[in-house]
């Protein structure tokens, strides 16, 4: 079934209007927001990954398999990352 350009072209603003790609803009904001803010306060060279890691914890600490679980990463990807904030001393 072939398209028309005026059909291709309402797709493409119903994409770019939808729920899923406004709420990757916010979490792309929150993202942005948060490295931002750690770096004011001396905490440079965070990536996405490590930010995305601390909205998980808890005070009270939690375990490298529920960390992979709210992130939806593997244990080892968790682990390696938890590694890698324990080197830089967090």
């Amino acid at each position: 079934m072939q398209r028309s350009f005026a059909e291709i072209e309402a797709l493409r603003a119903e994409g770019e209007n939808s729920l899923a790609r406004q709420m990757l803009s916010v979490y792309r904001t929150f993202n942005a927001l948060a490295q931002h803010k750690y770096a004011q306060q001396g905490h440079t060279g965070l990536t996405l990954a490590h930010t995305a890691l601390m909205a998980t914890l808890e005070p009270a600490g939690v375990r490298i398999v529920t960390i992979a679980e709210r992130m939806t990463i593997t244990k080892q990807f968790a682990g390696r990352l938890v590694d890698e904030l324990t080197a830089r001393r967090y």
